[in-house]
């Protein structure tokens, strides 16, 4: 207990700090090491040697940075960046598919079987596209929405996204200790009941309220949005929080392990600290990134049918101009 006090006091304010005030290209460096080291303990729980992890997250975690730097700092032409972006946003419908289907889908074989140790080829083609689209939903909070004059906005949602995620997992804790009951996954995580996810919604929920409230009362005076936005965000981080802490737990207990890692003396490894983190994060991103495709697609829609409304309207005066001179 005294080593998970003592580092929690040295990296929430760290934490905080590169949140808040680090200049964007070590925010970015951040998250980049983040997804290296949690792609690290990943591969090492699921049976690779230390220098093949070690390559794996590496070449697997730079993919995301490395596109996202290209998209936002080279001079790449506006069709490269629209054919990156058409690439995202085609793949992001994965993301969803992989969380509402496809892992649920992996905890029902697991409690079925306690020998399933999973496919690796397909767990890496998951785990692949998890952490490419955790890091852009921390490469979108670092553009500019225009009423911050300090251009935090975004890096501050991803923080009120963050500690929704921690309310919900202190609310579970706390009340699945004090009332629960009734088991919610017995094999894969035995200390998990209903009470304690319940609980842990309805706090997530009241912590949302408020943060969000605070967040736009103080930038845009908008309370009915503040109240509208957690309302629909809070029960779904809720529960994808629930699945990315159940999918690291079967990981772990797969590999047969306690923690993925020790890097936090008390805490275990990165990926123990960020499991809820992917699910929702990787899952934040798609969607924004469906919605943005979509409008992008209207927006191209609406512009050829401009296109064709001036055809039609400049026909007539075309072929006058033509007969006249004929």
């Amino acid at each position: 207990m005294k080593q998970r006090i003592i580092s929690a006091l040295i990296a929430i304010p760290l934490f905080l700090a590169i949140i808040l005030f680090a200049p964007q290209p070590i925010y970015l460096a951040f998250w980049h090491l983040c997804i290296i080291a949690c792609s690290y303990e990943f591969f090492k729980i699921r049976g690779l040697s230390k220098i093949n992890s070690l390559i794996s997250s590496v070449i697997v975690g730079s993919v995301a940075p490395v596109v996202c730097y290209l998209w936002k700092y080279a001079h790449l032409s506006e069709n490269m960046k629209i054919t990156i972006f058409f690439i995202i946003s085609c793949l992001s419908i994965l993301i969803p598919i992989i969380w509402v289907f496809i892992i649920p889908k992996m905890f029902k074989k697991y409690n079925k079987n306690q020998d399933y140790k999973g496919n690796n080829i397909i767990l890496f083609l998951l785990w692949f596209l998890i952490i490419t689209y955790f890091y852009i939903f921390a490469f979108l909070s670092t553009f500019d929405a225009g009423f911050n004059p300090r251009g935090l906005q975004f890096r501050i949602i991803l923080l009120l996204t963050l500690v929704t995620i921690w309310a919900n997992d202190a609310g579970a804790y706390f009340v699945g200790k004090a009332i629960g009951k009734r088991k919610f996954s017995p094999i894969i995580s035995p200390n998990k009941t209903w009470e304690g996810f319940w609980g842990g919604m309805v706090v997530a929920l009241i912590v949302s309220i408020v943060v969000n409230v605070l967040f736009f009362w103080t930038f845009e005076h908008d309370y009915a949005g503040a109240l509208i936005y957690a309302l629909l965000t809070a029960p779904l981080i809720s529960i994808f929080a629930t699945i990315g802490d159940l999918f690291q737990s079967m990981l772990k207990r797969m590999a047969g392990v306690k923690d993925s890692g020790n890097i936090m003396p008390g805490h275990g490894g990165v990926f123990d600290r960020i499991d809820s983190w992917l699910s929702v994060g990787s899952l934040y991103s798609a969607i924004v990134s469906i919605f943005l495709f979509l409008f992008f697609m209207l927006f191209v829609a609406s512009l050829s049918k401009d296109t064709d409304d001036d055809r039609v309207r400049l026909k007539p005066s075309i072929e006058r101009n033509i007969a006249y001179h004929q």
